[in-house]
């Protein structure tokens, strides 16, 4: 696959991708989640209100909070767009920390991905530090001084030495993006060494999309789209490039400049109808989330849900690749055109043929 770099002045505008830790993803079970429901949408993406609720909450406990509830209130700020916020609280956390606050450890549970909770919140603080470094750096313009780049990396990189398994083993593919990022901030061709397989990278990197705030990042299913087609999952490389297409057709925000081919295992209108069936639930979702707000229910009450039906994953139907089913396709593709044209071919051929049989008789 051919990796076409963008000029040396091209302005970084890629959306920050990142994998942070609160409550939401503390329960979140990673590996249910197919790629091809990552690529349609298919995944629960919270509002606004649904943050700034557990911010007013919280804010309210302050300086009572633990350890897991500074977590909880930084992420929230950073949901909503306010990394500086959310960097000031999470270094207020750690200020705490260093005081010896106490920590409510009966609210998480005995293992988080397999730590030990207090092990899990010296991760979590680094990973949430990082990020939100990360994310400054963007919001404040991608300014020259790439300082707050490289410290949150280097961050990131401390909390994966305490939990390389971290959000399934999806954070080392936060580092290399950022890793990319910073070589391209430096003027150099971004290697995009993650350092796995092409199958665990193109999956590794769908899953930021998820987990960070990448779903609408058309350098993500790029760079998906590339290690699926190295990994041969003709199914996966179909996906993203439709993806890829769907948010760069009126505004192309990627960055990367890499290459990106279909291998046309699935129809495009099948794609855009899951995609449809895939707003249409979230749509629901949104309102059902506001909805219960309004009500006055806090969204980290257990009872906030009562009544809410997770709906099944939709379902992308790939084309088959067998004779028959090529058969199938090429009718169901052509048939408009064949039919109506074919008609008049078929009166042309019966009318010499009955104006010969009537010459011979």
């Amino acid at each position: 696959m051919k990796v076409a770099i963008v000029a040396l002045g091209l302005a970084l505008s890629m959306p920050v991708v990142a994998c942070v830790n609160d409550v939401d993803t503390r329960n979140l079970t990673l590996d249910e989640r197919s790629p091809a429901a990552i690529a349609i949408e298919d995944f629960p993406r919270m509002p606004d209100s649904y943050y700034e609720a557990r911010i007013k909450r919280l804010v309210q406990l302050s300086p009572r909070l633990d350890l897991a509830e500074y977590d909880d209130l930084s992420v929230a700020y950073d949901r909503i767009g306010d990394s500086a916020k959310a960097l000031e609280t999470a270094l207020a956390r750690e200020q705490a920390w260093s005081t010896g606050i106490k920590q409510d450890y009966s609210r998480l549970k005995d293992e988080i991905g397999g730590l030990q909770p207090e092990t899990y919140l010296r991760y979590s603080g680094l990973a949430n530090r990082g990020t939100f470094r990360i994310h400054l750096w963007f919001q404040r313009g991608k300014p020259k001084d790439i300082s707050l780049l490289t410290t949150g990396l280097a961050e990131l990189k401390q909390a994966v030495k305490i939990n390389p398994n971290a959000h399934a083993g999806r954070e080392w593919a936060q580092i290399g993006v950022v890793e990319a990022v910073i070589q391209m901030a430096k003027g150099q061709r971004p290697n995009f060494d993650f350092g796995r397989n092409a199958a665990e990278t193109a999956r590794g990197l769908l899953g930021l999309a998820e987990l960070g705030n990448a779903w609408t990042n058309p350098d993500i299913f790029a760079l998906a789209n590339m290690y699926a087609w190295k990994a041969d999952d003709k199914d996966l490389a179909s996906l993203t490039y439709l993806r890829y297409r769907e948010l760069t057709r009126y505004d192309n925000k990627a960055t990367f400049g890499l290459t990106v081919k279909s291998a046309e295992t699935i129809r495009p209108h099948r794609f855009t109808l899951a995609r449809h069936t895939a707003d249409r639930r979230h749509e629901q979702l949104v309102e059902f989330v506001e909805g219960r707000i309004k009500a006055g229910f806090d969204p980290d009450d257990e009872k906030f849900w009562d009544g809410y039906k997770r709906p099944e994953p939709i379902v992308v139907a790939f084309r088959d690749d067998s004779t028959w089913a090529q058969i199938r396709q090429f009718w169901s593709t052509w048939r408009l055109i064949i039919v109506p044209v074919s008609i008049p071919i078929f009166i042309y051929i019966l009318v010499k043929l009955l104006r010969k049989r009537h010459q011979l008789a």
